[in-house]
């Protein structure tokens, strides 16, 4: 039985910043290789979260330039999500795409849904329409 493949943040940086060539072209390769089904790899909610951060953060790019490549990536079938079902992810990122909020807190509102509570600082959460406390 072959153990499980885990996709790296830097993998998908490297594809989409393309700022080193040898990486950029390794990491082409790789995900050749699974858009030709060659190989199924895994892929975190943590790792997709570093992702966005550096994309817009530290490379400042828009999210309407990388998001919508990236669903177009997480979409190749075997590639496969860890914590969260696909059409969730996709929503996600839509979302993600179209606000100003932070991914994080688009997962936890996702995650409380209409009945839970956040327990958070983050004022982003009322706008969001959860239901936050600051303590107990």
């Amino acid at each position: 039985m072959m153990k499980k493949i885990y996709l790296d943040t830097n993998i998908i940086v490297r594809l989409i910043a393309e700022n080193n060539s040898t990486q950029h072209q390794q990491a082409k390769k790789i995900f050749m290789e699974v858009e030709a089904e060659n190989r199924t790899v895994y892929l975190s909610l943590l790792v997709i979260n570093e992702v966005l951060w550096i994309l817009s953060r530290y490379y400042q790019l828009k999210r309407s330039v990388f998001v919508s490549g990236l669903i177009k990536l997480f979409s190749l079938k075997n590639i496969k999500t860890c914590e969260i079902k696909k059409k969730d992810l996709f929503f996600l990122l839509d979302k993600y795409q179209k606000s100003s909020y932070d991914f994080t807190d688009l997962y936890l509102n996702h995650l409380v849904g209409k009945t839970g509570t956040i327990i958070s600082f983050d004022k982003d959460f009322d706008k969001l329409k959860v239901k936050r406390i600051e303590s107990f």
